[in-house]
C-alpha cells in the first residue's frame, strides 16, 4: 500500500505547497509557505492558537462542554487538573462558537414553553420541522416578558404552539 502525499495549505495566505520546516518549542511540526515565506503550525489561526494546552486536553474539554452544555469552570479545572481561569477561558471559547450556530428565528411551526431552573425563568422554543431550538433567560413568566420575544423569534408564516 503506497502512502498518499498530503497537500499543505498556508494558514496565512491560503497558497498550497508549504513544506515542513522543523518543529516549534512544544515539538509540534512547523511549516513554511513557499508563497508568503511565513511559518505556521496546524494550530495557527484556530481557536487553539497560542494555547499551552495539548490537543488531548482540548478534546477532553470539548467533550465535557458538549456533554453538559458547559461544565462549570471549577469542575473542569478540578477534573482536568488545570487552572480555573484556563477552564473559564475554554468555556467562553466554546460558548462563542456555539452562539454562531444559533438561528435568528425558528423556521416553520414552533413549540414554546417556559420553565424555572435554579430561581431563573427560561423560555425555550423548538422548530417542529428542523428541530432547531432557542433558549432565553427571562425575568418572569408574565405575558409582557414572553410574547414580544416569542413573536420576534418565530416564523411569521408558521404556527406557534404554546400553553
Amino acid at each position: 500500500m503506497s502512502k498518499r502525499a498530503t497537500t499543505i495549505f498556508c494558514r496565512h495566505c491560503g497558497a498550497q505547497g508549504a513544506h515542513k520546516h522543523g518543529k516549534d518549542a512544544r515539538r509540534r511540526m512547523r511549516y513554511k509557505c513557499m508563497h508568503c515565506s511565513k511559518t505556521f503550525t496546524r494550530r495557527t489561526n484556530t481557536i487553539r492558537s497560542g494555547s499551552h494546552l495539548t490537543d488531548t486536553q482540548w478534546d477532553q474539554a470539548a467533550r465535557k462542554f458538549c456533554k453538559r452544555a458547559g461544565e462549570s469552570a471549577e469542575d473542569m479545572a478540578r477534573e482536568m487538573r488545570m487552572n480555573r481561569k484556563t477552564a473559564q477561558k475554554l468555556n467562553r471559547t466554546f460558548r462563542a462558537l456555539v452562539k454562531e450556530l444559533e438561528p435568528e428565528t425558528l423556521p416553520g411551526n414552533s413549540e414554546w414553553d417556559e420553565a424555572k431552573m435554579s430561581k431563573q425563568w427560561i423560555l425555550g422554543g423548538v422548530s417542529r420541522e428542523l428541530k432547531q431550538c432557542l433558549l432565553k433567560a427571562i425575568p418572569n413568566r408574565r405575558e409582557e416578558s414572553i410574547i414580544p420575544w416569542l413573536y420576534d423569534k418565530s416564523d411569521p408564516n408558521g404556527t406557534v404552539f404554546t400553553d
